[in-house]
């Protein structure tokens, strides 16, 4: 008998560019997923500070740039971590919480290895970075 797949997704947060008030969002995505291994806010402590407190019962982490307050220091963070989990065969799945358009070339490599891959955004999500994932979800109006 065959057991049935079950995905193990990492939840990936650029709090520098989506707010901690769409928390309750996130976490109700991912537990409709199943199978979440973890959570990760990026960004330094005030930036991380709201999703940390949003997503204690969940037991998040914090990743905080080494050279903090450069331009995309968080974005390539968030790239370099998601790529070893996949390639580690760590996580099947993706999401990705964050609507800059910066992410478009990570999740088309992700997609590249057969990792499924969802952002979820806020309206100002470029069309290339909801055509790229698998899934995107909008964010509403915190």
């Amino acid at each position: 008998m065959m057991s049935e797949f079950i995905p193990r997704i990492a939840v990936l947060i650029d709090a520098e560019n989506v707010s901690w008030k769409h928390a309750d969002a996130v976490v109700a995505k991912a537990r409709a997923a199943a199978g979440v291994v973890q959570f990760r806010a990026y960004g330094n402590k005030a930036t991380c500070k709201g999703w940390l407190d949003a997503l204690k019962p969940h037991r998040p982490k914090r990743t905080s740039p080494q050279k903090t307050g450069k331009p995309n220091a968080v974005d390539m963070t968030l790239m370099l971590d998601a790529m070893v989990y996949v390639l580690r065969h760590q996580v099947s799945h993706v999401c990705i919480v964050s609507s800059d358009t910066d992410y478009v070339p990570l999740v088309r490599h992700l997609k590249a290895l057969d990792c499924r891959t969802t952002v979820l955004g806020e309206a100002k999500t470029s069309k290339a970075l909801r055509k790229a994932c698998d899934e995107f979800v909008l964010l509403k109006k915190a």
